[in-house]
């Protein structure tokens, strides 16, 4: 699990991603975090091992120019900001295009077939910048033919990159990634092509958005948007599109390869009555919350129950049922703290 974000509209973007990224990361991130903007015509990008505050501590990210944006936050894995997002594609040296993902292997993930892919674009010259020549992490991540691994979301950039140089469009060029490399995930990618959207893809992991009168919003969870945000929609599963200032577009896969369980009342009223439940027991973390969903989903090809808990936790934070604390995990590499949230039932 990791978390994203993004922002469109007539605003500068970098503080606005910057301060949505504080109100989730304690939920899945924390251990790597960063940032990329378009701003005349470019892409400017800083990522680094830690959090959102050491991201503005450390770096010029607060400063980026630019109104279209996207932001990551990451789970605990390897060390090194090598693996952080955003992970870049290059033409003739420069970026153009900057992806983030929150994504899992799925049961139907074949890794062989994407060490294949990962090698034959590393062979076409698409720059990995997440290339680890002797990794020491036993991640089960793509690994070249020379022992050297790169990180999944890297291989889905630059796969994303080589659909939109064949003359796909940006959000088609994610569906075919998606298609071709099977997991569970969500993806947000930047591209010149279009420097006034954010392209999505969502497969089965969690992503909302929402609309201000002066651009709109987009994250793993709605609990991330400001308080000027309208109603939250859940994007629907297997569909990518265009998200615009001030509009949404959105098309089905063609092909569907990872089946998402309905997302329906039902299953929210459900993961509720489970999720307050387990409040009553006392304070709980993201994680915690997750576990007991899993049965709702045995029979299912893959789960949603990081987009049923955001659900749950947005409705009760509405209702003023829950408070919403941070602590600081032990740091478990690199010697940094990282923030965790805590939800507690009033």
């Amino acid at each position: 699990m990791c978390n994203i974000a993004g922002y469109v509209g007539i605003m500068q973007a970098a503080p606005i991603l910057l301060e949505m990224m504080k109100k989730e990361e304690g939920f899945a991130g924390g251990y790597n975090t960063g940032i990329a903007t378009i701003n005349e015509g470019k892409i400017y990008s800083a990522k680094l091992v830690g959090s959102t505050d050491k991201l503005i501590a450390e770096t010029d990210a607060l400063s980026f120019g630019g109104t279209v944006g996207i932001c990551h936050s990451r789970s605990q894995s390897h060390s090194g900001s090598e693996w952080a997002h955003p992970f870049l594609g290059f033409e003739n040296g420069q970026p153009v295009c900057a992806y983030i993902a929150n994504g899992n292997a799925a049961k139907t993930s074949d890794k062989q077939k994407e060490n294949a892919v990962a090698d034959s674009l590393n062979d076409a010259g698409y720059l990995m910048q997440s290339r680890i020549e002797n990794p020491t992490s036993k991640a089960n991540y793509p690994t070249l033919k020379d022992g050297s691994k790169v990180h999944s979301s890297d291989v889905i950039c630059q796969l994303a990159l080589k659909n939109i140089q064949m003359g796909h469009e940006a959000p088609v060029a994610l569906e075919n990634a998606f298609t071709e490399l099977i997991a569970e995930r969500v993806g947000l990618l930047l591209t010149l092509n279009n420097t006034d959207a954010i392209a999505w893809a969502r497969g089965n992991m969690p992503v909302f958005v929402a609309f201000a009168d002066h651009g709109a919003y987009i994250a793993s969870t709605p609990l991330a948007f400001p308080e000027d945000a309208g109603e939250p929609i859940l994007l629907p599963a297997n569909s990518c599109g265009w998200l615009y200032k001030d509009m949404l577009t959105n098309s089905p896969f063609n092909t569907v390869n990872l089946k998402v369980p309905e997302f329906d009342a039902c299953l929210i009223a459900r993961g509720y009555d489970i999720i307050v439940k387990e409040l009553e027991n006392g304070p709980k973390s993201f994680n915690d919350l997750l576990k007991p969903l899993s049965p709702l989903f045995e029979d299912c090809e893959c789960m949603t129950r990081a987009a049923l808990t955001y659900t749950v936790l947005y409705s009760l934070k509405k209702q003023d049922k829950i408070e919403i604390s941070t602590i600081l995990a032990p740091p478990i590499f690199a010697g940094i703290d990282v923030p965790k949230f805590i939800v507690t039932l009033k």
